[in-house]
């Protein structure tokens, strides 16, 4: 009895934990980027100072990439369609941090405050590539 407890503790410490995560509309879903922001092939950030991409897949797994040097936060997003806000739960392997911002359906961009300023970011896909799926971990 003592053995089967042992064993199945052990499994269940060795299964990664993951947070759920909501479906996110269509509306939502792709690569949504600052101004003056370049990506290759509509998907990937290229090596530019200081520019952002943010990459959102419809199971809610979602990835902030600020490049140069290239640095990404894994997240997980969930959106309240009564308010139209996208939040990212995300962590940089010391703290959790919560970015929340606001969907725009009119402009069809994605509103936030960044300490006091407002910035925008635009939808340049509509959809993840397979490729950026299986590269950012998103699937």
């Amino acid at each position: 009895m003592f053995r089967r407890f042992l064993l199945t503790l052990c499994l269940m410490l060795s299964t990664p934990i993951a947070f759920a995560a909501d479906v996110i509309p269509p509306q939502l879903t792709g690569v949504w980027v600052g101004d003056g922001t370049v990506l290759q092939d509509n998907q990937m950030l290229t090596q530019a100072q200081g520019q952002a991409a943010l990459y959102v897949n419809a199971n809610g797994k979602a990835v902030m990439m600020v490049a140069y040097p290239p640095i990404g936060l894994e997240a997980v997003a969930h959106y309240d369609e009564q308010t139209h806000v996208l939040s990212l739960d995300m962590t940089d392997g010391r703290e959790q941090v919560r970015v929340s911002m606001t969907y725009d359906e009119k402009r069809n961009v994605l509103v936030f405050d960044d300490e006091g300023q407002v910035r925008t970011m635009t939808r340049k896909a509509e959809r993840l590539s397979p490729q950026t799926i299986r590269y950012l971990h998103l699937e």
